[in-house]
C-alpha cells in the first residue's frame, strides 16, 4: 500500500493507521504491527507493506477486511484533523483447511438421529461463511440439485481438531475435546443424508445456493450453478451404480452397487467405506471398500481415525465327502501388527447334515495366512461363518460352501469349471486344461484337488464373430497336442447340439509356453478359421485318392445334422496328437463321423501336415495340407482323447453320441501308424466321462500303469438340487475329476450293439463286432435266470457293421444280446 501527500506540508504529517486481527503492516518488512504511526514530511511516496495474519479461521476466500486511517496532532494547517480520509480496503486470500473426515450415512437400523458428519481443521478454528453441499447424483433425479444445504458459520473445531455435525438426540459418546454441533436436520424421518450417489461438498462463499436448486442445469458433470467467490475445501462422493450417474468431485471414494453404510477418511485422501455392524457394533465396519473385511476398524467420532487388520474374504468353495486333499478356504490378514491382543477363531454352519461347525478347522500357515479346513458329512449347501476375534473386536466372515458324494472313489476334484476337456501335463505337478464351455486355458495341479493356480483367457485374440446375449459363444476346445513350446488348441469344428451352426468353433489356435510351474504363461500366437472347410473340400474333391466323398464331411457337416448323431455321422473332432517323429504333423482325431460314409464303423485320423504354418500365418481357406486318412477299427467308436510319443499312442475311444450307460468307455494303445491294429485294454472305465488324458504312463506299459484322465463333468449334478454343473452360478462350485486308472491287459474285441428299434415294419438290431467271425442274436424274457434262445441263424460279419431285421412273434421281447460264436467252420 502506498501513501503520498499532494502538497508538501508546513510541518510534517502523523497519520496512524490500524487493521483488524486479519491484517499487519509493516516498513521496514521485518517488524509488523496491527497499528502503525507513518510520518509524511514531504511528497514523497511511503511504501506499507501488507500482510493477512496465517489464522485457523476458514472463511471466504477472498474477503475484504479495511484499514482506518486517522490524523494525529498536531496537524498542519494543508491537512486539517477533521479532513475526510479514506479507509483503505483489501481483499484477503485464505489458505485455510477444513477436510470431511467421517460420514455416517446409513448406519443399521433407523437413519433417524444417527448419521453424522465428521470434519477435521485446525484445533479451535472459527467457522464463517462454510457450507456442507450433498448434491444429487443419480441420472434419473435430476444430478446437480442441492439435497442438503448445512450452514456452519459461526461453528468452531474442538480444541483437538475434530467437529462433529449430529442430531440433538444422537446416541453417539463423541470425544470430549471434539467440537458439536447439533443440527435439527439430522433428527428428520430417515435422516438428513440421501441414498444413492451423490457428491459431498465443503465450501466457503457469501452467496450460498437454496435447498433444491439446480447447480447442473446441463446435467454433464459441472456445476455451473455455484457462486464466483465458491472456494472448494473439501468433497469426496461415490455412486450407487447407475450406468450414467455423475460425481462431482475429483475423489471417487466406489463405485459400488449399493450405497455405504460410512466412508472414512485415513491419511492425506485415503478413503474407506464399507458396511457397519461388525460384532454387533453400529461403528464397526465389516466389509471395506477395497473388497476386503476388517478386524477392529470403526467409526471414531471426533478423534482420529484408525484402521485394523483387513481381512481377504472368503470365497465359496466345493468339497467331496471322504476327499482327504479337499482344498481350504484361504484366510489371509493385512496389517496384522494392528491386532488387539492374539487372534482366535470360532466356526459355525446352518447345515450339521452337510458340514458340522467340529468338522471345520482353521490352520496356521503363518502369521498372517491362513486356511479355513471342512470335512463334509453330506451333499448339499452349508452357510458358513468364520468369526475372527482379537482381544477387543471380532468379524465374521462367510462362506458359501456346497459338498458332494464322490461317486467312483479315488479322484482329485478341480474346480473353477466343470466341463474339462482338454489337458496337458507341463511338469509332474500341473496341468493346463481345456473348457468346452469358454476359452480361458486354466492351470490346476495334478496332484492334489484344488482351483485354478492361474488362468490364461484366449477370448481376446480369436476374431469370435458368433455372440448370443452380448456373450461370445464357446470355442469348444477339445483337443490339445504340444510341440516344443508351441501349443496347440483345437476347436470341435462341429454344430451345436441341436444342429445349428457355431462359427465360433472353426478355431485352430496356437500359443507359446514359457516359465515354469507357478510361473508359467501362456502366450497367444495366432490361430486358424478354415480348416473345417478344408476338409470338407479335400474330401470332395478326393484328395486322398479313396474316392469323391469316401469320408462324407460335406453331409456329415451339413446344417441340421446333429454332431453326435448315434449313427456315427455327424462332425465332430475330440482329439489332437503329434504325429510319431513329427514336429509339424499333427493328427485330427474325429469322434465322428465313423468311416467311410457307406459303412460308419472305422474311427478316423486326418494328419494336418503344415500345423505351424496354417496356425501362425494367418492363412486364408486352403492354407491347410493334409495327409492320408488313417482308419482305426476301435469297435464303432470314437476317439476322446489321444496322447503319444516315441513309445506309441494311448486312446480313450467311446460312443459317438451321449449314452454313456449303454456302451464303456476303452483304452486302446496304438504304435501312430496307420498299418498297424489299435490293442484293446481292460482299464475301468466306468463311472467316468474321459475327455482327455493327462499324460503318458512311464515305458514299459504294463497293466498295472497308471493313466490320470480328466473327465468332462458338465452334466453332473452333484448337490441334489436338479442343477447340472455346467449351469450352476456359482463358479466355484462347478467342478471336474481327474482319476488314475490302471490300463489293464490286453482283451480281444467283443461285439457291441449300436442300435435297437421297432415299428410296423418289424424290429431291426445294429451291431459292431470283428470281422470274419459267426455271430448269432439272441434274446431271454428274464435277465435273473436267463435262458437265452436264438431269434437268428448263424451271421458271418464282413464288415465290421452289421443289421439283422426281423418280425417279432407274440412271445415278448424283454432282453437281446449278439453272441460271438468264433469263427465258422472249416
Amino acid at each position: 500500500m502506498t501513501l503520498r501527500l499532494n502538497t508538501t506540508p508546513s510541518v510534517p504529517v502523523l497519520l496512524r493507521l490500524a487493521s483488524d486481527i486479519e491484517i499487519h503492516m509493516s516498513l521496514d518488512g521485518a517488524s509488523f504491527f496491527s497499528v502503525l504511526d507513518v510520518q509524511l514530511p514531504d511528497t514523497n511516496a511511503v511504501e506499507i507493506l501488507l500482510g493477512a495474519v496465517d489464522d485457523t479461521d476458514v472463511e471466504t476466500s477472498p474477503h475484504v477486511s479495511e484499514i482506518s486511517l486517522e490524523m494525529q496532532v498536531p496537524s498542519p494547517p494543508e491537512y486539517p484533523l477533521e479532513m475526510p480520509l479514506p479507509d483503505p480496503r483489501v481483499s484477503i486470500i485464505e489458505n485455510d483447511q477444513l477436510l470431511i473426515s467421517e460420514l455416517n450415512v446409513n448406519p443399521p437400523g433407523t437413519d433417524t438421529s444417527r448419521e453424522y458428519l465428521e470434519l477435521v481443521g485446525f484445533p479451535g478454528a472459527l467457522l464463517d461463511g462454510v457450507y456442507l453441499l450433498v448434491v444429487e447424483g443419480d441420472k434419473n433425479d435430476d444430478p446437480g440439485t442441492v439435497d442438503l444445504l448445512l450452514d456452519l458459520s459461526g461453528v468452531q473445531v474442538g480444541s483437538n481438531g475434530f467437529l462433529l455435525v449430529l442430531a440433538p438426540d444422537h446416541p453417539f459418546t463423541v470425544h470430549p475435546l471434539a467440537g458439536i454441533h447439533l443440527d435439527p436436520a439430522f433428527s428428520t424421518s430417515g435422516g438428513a443424508f440421501p441414498n444413492g450417489s451423490v457428491t459431498f461438498m465443503l465450501i466457503t462463499t457469501t452467496e450460498p445456493p437454496a435447498l433444491d436448486d439446480d447447480l447442473d442445469k446441463g446435467d454433464n458433470g459441472v456445476l455451473e450453478g455455484l457462486a464466483e467467490d465458491v472456494q472448494l475445501l473439501d468433497a469426496v462422493g461415490w455412486t450407487d451404480g447407475g450406468p450414467d450417474d455423475l460425481v462431482f468431485a475429483e475423489t471417487v471414494i466406489n463405485l459400488a452397487e449399493t450405497t455405504p453404510d460410512a466412508a472414512m477418511r485415513v491419511g492425506s485422501n485415503t478413503w474407506f467405506r464399507g458396511s457397519l455392524g461388525g460384532g454387533g457394533d453400529p461403528l464397526t465396519f465389516t466389509g471395506l471398500s477395497d473388497g476386503l473385511y476388517s478386524l477392529g476398524t470403526r467409526l471414531t467420532p471426533g478423534e482420529d481415525n484408525r484402521v485394523g487388520p483387513r481381512i481377504v474374504p472368503l470365497v465359496p468353495l466345493s468339497g467331496v465327502i471322504g476327499d482327504p486333499s479337499n482344498p481350504g478356504a484361504a484366510l489371509r490378514l493385512f496389517d496384522i501388527g494392528l491386532l488387539q491382543g492374539g487372534l482366535s477363531f470360532t466356526s459355525f454352519s446352518n447345515a450339521s447334515n452337510v458340514v458340522p461347525a467340529a468338522n471345520i478347522q482353521v490352520q496356521a500357515i503363518s502369521n498372517d495366512h491362513f486356511t479355513v479346513l471342512l470335512d463334509p458329512v453330506g451333499v448339499g449347501y452349508a452357510a458358513v461363518t468364520v468369526r475372527v476375534s482379537d482381544a477387543s473386536s471380532f468379524v465374521d466372515l462367510p462362506l458359501s460352501y456346497a459338498a458332494s458324494d464322490p461317486g467312483r472313489p479315488g479322484a482329485f476334484w478341480l474346480t473353477g469349471a466343470s466341463d474339462a476337456s482338454a489337458a496337458l501335463a507341463i511338469d509332474p505337478a500341473y496341468m493346463l486344461v481345456g473348457d468346452d464351455e469358454g476359452q480361458v486355458i486354466r492351470m490346476y495341479p495334478r496332484d492334489r484337488s484344488g482351483s485354478p493356480v492361474t488362468e490364461f483367457d484366449l477370448n481376446p485374440f480369436l476374431a469370435l464373430t458368433d455372440f448370443e446375449d452380448g456373450e461370445a459363444r464357446e470355442v469348444d476346445i477339445e483337443g490339445v497336442t504340444r510341440s516344443g513350446n508351441q501349443v496347440y488348441w483345437l476347436g470341435s469344428h462341429s454344430h451345436a447340439e441341436i444342429g445349428e451352426l457355431r462359427t465360433n468353433r472353426w478355431r485352430l489356435v496356437a500359443t507359446e509356453l514359457s516359465g515354469q510351474g507357478v510361473d508359467t504363461v501362456l502366450t497367444y500366437l495366432g490361430h486358424y478359421e478354415h480348416l473345417r472347410s478344408d476338409l470338407i473340400a479335400w474330401d470332395a474333391s478326393n484328395g486322398h485318392g479313396r474316392g469323391v466323398d469316401y469320408l462324407g464331411f460335406a453331409v456329415s457337416a451339413a446344417a441340421g445334422v446333429l454332431p453326435k448323431s448315434s449313427d456315427g455321422s455327424g462332425f465332430n473332432m475330440e482329439a489332437f496328437a503329434m504325429a510319431p517323429d513329427s514336429t509339424n504333423t499333427a493328427y485330427l482325431c474325429f469322434r465322428s463321423p465313423l468311416v467311410p460314409a457307406t459303412n460308419r464303423a472305422f474311427s478316423c485320423i486326418v494328419p494336418l501336415l503344415n500345423l505351424q504354418a496354417v496356425t501362425t500365418a494367418g492363412g486364408g481357406p486352403g492354407a491347410a495340407e493334409f495327409g492320408q486318412p488313417i482308419l482305426l477299427d476301435l469297435g464303432c467308436r470314437g476317439i476322446r482323447s489321444m496322447e503319444g510319443d516315441t513309445n506309441g499312442f494311448l486312446m480313450v475311444a467311446g460312443e459317438v453320441d451321449n449314452r454313456l450307460s449303454i456302451h464303456a468307455f476303452r483304452f486302446f494303445s496304438w504304435t501312430g501308424y496307420a498299418a498297424d491294429r489299435p490293442i484293446e485294454y481292460s482299464g475301468d472305465l466306468s463311472g467316468l466321462n474321459p475327455e482327455a488324458i493327462v499324460a503318458l504312463p512311464s515305458p514299459p506299459w504294463s497293466p498295472g500303469s497308471e493313466i490320470q484322465v480328466l473327465s468332462d463333468n458338465g452334466r453332473s449334478i452333484y448337490y441334489n438340487d436338479n442343477i447340472i454343473a455346467k449351469q450352476l452360478a456359482e463358479p466355484g462350485f462347478m467342478k471336474f475329476r481327474l482319476d488314475a486308472v490302471p490300463l489293464g491287459v490286453p482283451v480281444a474285441p467283443a461285439a457291441r450293439i449300436r442300435a435297437f428299434d421297432v415299428d410296423a415294419d418289424g424290429a431291426g438290431l445294429t451291431w459292431c463286432g470283428p470281422t470274419g467271425r459267426v455271430y448269432r442274436v439272441q434274446r431271454s424274457l428274464e435277465m435273473s435266470v436267463p435262458a437265452w434262445q436264438n431269434l437268428s441263424g448263424p451271421i458271418f460279419l464282413a464288415q465290421p457293421v452289421n443289421r439283422y431285421e426281423w418280425q417279432p412273434d407274440a412271445a415278448q421281447i424283454r432282453f437281446l444280446r449278439v453272441l460271438d460264436t468264433g469263427p465258422p467252420a472249416p
